[in-house]
């Protein structure tokens, strides 16, 4: 992550600014010093060189070529949110055998729409539980599963979701459900049933700030979908404005 050093002089009401880089900082012996250069002023005219300060020389991140093992490390309040939003980390490897798996990585596989590792009559090593079971099943979870199996594979209505939405017993799988439903009734072509359904989980105040900031962001989609520009902006600027919270760089 870049980090600028950047001082005010309150007699001209200006600012003067410099990349911190190892290169920069100068030894004295006894401790260090950096040079601000006077020419480096925050204003219109070095916003080309600031944003390449924001921007350049990042590393991106390896993936390709990574065997995941289904988010073994990946905390239980996170595992549906990391199978939602980055499926890769919670389903397993298509080489990695597992005995049986777990509602999230059943989301996860659902989600990148590897549906023959979904078949229940497959004959293979994974158990997998059918529709049917994961909707009867007293696993919250797996009724999670069956209900978004049901609209995106069989165009079931969003009703079971939304039931789920009641049903949850902790506020992350709350968000959970919230998100799904949200996602699925934009998709649809209702995003104001939509907004409905992540305003009111929202308005509960009982979520962790990065399921807080999930939501938020759908409610910006749903109010971008129905032309409030300016209440999709303030949400969206909203959720920009949380980034720095410890909870959302783990």
């Amino acid at each position: 992550m870049p980090h600028l050093l950047v001082l005010h002089d309150t007699d001209c009401d200006r600012s003067y600014w410099v990349h911190v880089t190892a290169d920069a900082i100068i030894s004295t012996g006894n401790g260090v010093k950096i040079h601000v250069p006077e020419s480096n002023t925050v204003d219109g005219g070095h916003y080309d060189d600031l944003v390449r300060v924001a921007v350049g020389n990042r590393e991106g991140y390896q993936w390709e070529g990574s065997a995941w093992r289904g988010g073994a490390t990946v905390s239980r309040s996170d595992r549906l949110r990391y199978a939602l939003l980055t499926p890769r980390l919670i389903a397993p490897h298509p080489n990695l055998s597992v005995s049986e798996l777990s509602p999230e990585s059943a989301l996860a596989l659902l989600v990148k729409m590897r549906l023959h590792d979904l078949d229940s009559t497959n004959p293979r090593e994974t158990k997998v539980p059918s529709i049917e079971e994961a909707q009867s099943s007293d696993e919250w979870a797996w009724q999670l599963y069956a209900a978004t199996y049901g609209v995106v594979v069989d165009g079931d209505g969003t009703e079971a979701l939304s039931l789920l939405i009641d049903t949850a017993g902790s506020p992350f799988e709350r968000a959970a459900a919230a998100s799904i439903a949200c996602a699925l009734l934009v998709e649809r072509g209702e995003p104001d049933r939509a907004l409905e359904l992540a305003s009111q989980v929202v308005e509960g105040d009982d979520c962790e700030p990065a399921d807080h900031a999930w939501l938020l962001t759908h409610i910006a989609r749903c109010f971008a979908e129905l032309g409030r520009f300016e209440e999709a902006s303030e949400k969206a600027l909203k959720v920009q404005s949380m980034q720095g919270l410890p909870a959302l760089r783990s």
